[in-house]
């Protein structure tokens, strides 16, 4: 199912939310990635992603299998700071979301 990032976005953000695990949710970052079989790739000045970005959500499993040349950026690395119940110090939760062009 294609969606909007910014709806991706805000349903991650209340799943995360509504699993009773985090006493604080927020949207840290959400910059371009070019996503790979083996792995991310990221620039070193990536750019942020238009909120209204068609795409979907891909497991780390399933990205796709295309060569790492030339670099094209082909998906949003959405990362959520999130402070766990009786912790103190943030950690990220990251999820991955492929473009649809």
């Amino acid at each position: 199912m294609n969606i909007q990032l910014h709806q991706f976005i805000e349903q991650k953000k209340l799943e995360l939310e509504q699993s009773g695990k985090y006493r604080h949710v927020s949207i840290y970052s959400k910059e371009a990635v070019m996503l790979r079989r083996n792995g991310i790739g990221q620039q070193f000045l990536s750019t942020d992603t238009p909120y209204t970005q068609n795409g979907h959500e891909v497991k780390t499993g399933e990205f796709p299998d295309i060569p790492s040349m030339p670099f094209k950026e082909n998906a949003t690395e959405v990362i959520f700071e999130v402070i766990e119940k009786r912790k103190r110090n943030p950690s990220d939760v990251k999820f991955y979301f492929l473009w649809i062009l």
